[in-house]
């Protein structure tokens, strides 16, 4: 009995000091342990379920900038306009547009293009941009090669007034105007014959054109 007893005062002794001790550890886990204020978890505490884009699809002029927002959608019916995005052109639009880091996309040459987004690894959405025109065209590669060799030139597609620029040698239309000083060879992967290559034959000049969608550049080879 004595022994109960003392068990007994011993409980009515540690049972408060306990809750004593878990109130203020818990009141530390709430708050700022240095400035004692409240720690506001957001409103976005679900899983991310899914991305939306928008407007999902537009059609616009080329050099025309369009600002896209992805807006995260979660598990708890919650969403964030501001989640971290990261944009780019899907590999089979490549070319066409170009897409800033902040979701400003410029269209170059006329078509559709995808963009895309992800946020994290795995959500991911897209937009299709309908390009109603063709920004300007420029061509560049060598003024003059040996006979016998190979030129490369390469097309490019820009708008100054929006710093955007993108390589367009692979949607470009490429011709010689004396395929016996320079003939085009056709594009190979596997060889590594890139787009805008042509063999030099003779000796003379040729002019070698880049068309896409309509608008052309042109530059002048001399064969020696």
């Amino acid at each position: 009995m004595k022994n109960m007893k003392k068990i007994q005062i011993a409980c009515e002794i540690a049972l408060p000091v306990v809750l004593f001790g878990l109130l203020v550890g818990c009141g530390k886990g709430e708050g700022d342990s240095k400035s004692g204020k409240a720690v506001v978890l957001p409103a976005t505490t679900g899983a991310l379920s899914y991305i939306t884009i928008s407007p999902a699809a537009s059609s616009v002029a080329a050099c025309t900038p369009l600002q896209l927002t992805a807006t995260a959608h979660y598990a708890d019916g919650s969403t964030d306009p501001n989640v971290a995005f990261q944009w780019g052109v899907d590999v089979g639009s490549a070319g066409r547009a170009v897409v800033g880091a902040s979701g400003v996309v410029t269209g170059l040459v006329s078509g559709l293009a995808e963009i895309d987004g992800w946020a994290g690894s795995t959500a991911y959405a897209s937009a299709v941009l309908n390009i109603t025109s063709v920004a300007p065209i420029a061509i560049s590669g060598p003024a003059s090669a040996v006979s016998g060799s190979s030129a490369v030139f390469s097309a490019t597609a820009s708008c100054a007034a929006v710093s955007a620029v993108a390589d367009v040698s692979h949607l470009a239309t490429w011709t010689s105007s004396d395929s016996r000083v320079a003939s085009m060879l056709a594009a190979n992967p596997i060889t590594f014959t890139a787009p805008g290559t042509f063999a030099t034959s003779a000796v003379g000049s040729a002019n070698i054109t880049a068309a896409v969608s309509g608008v052309s550049a042109m530059a002048t080879l001399q064969v020696r």
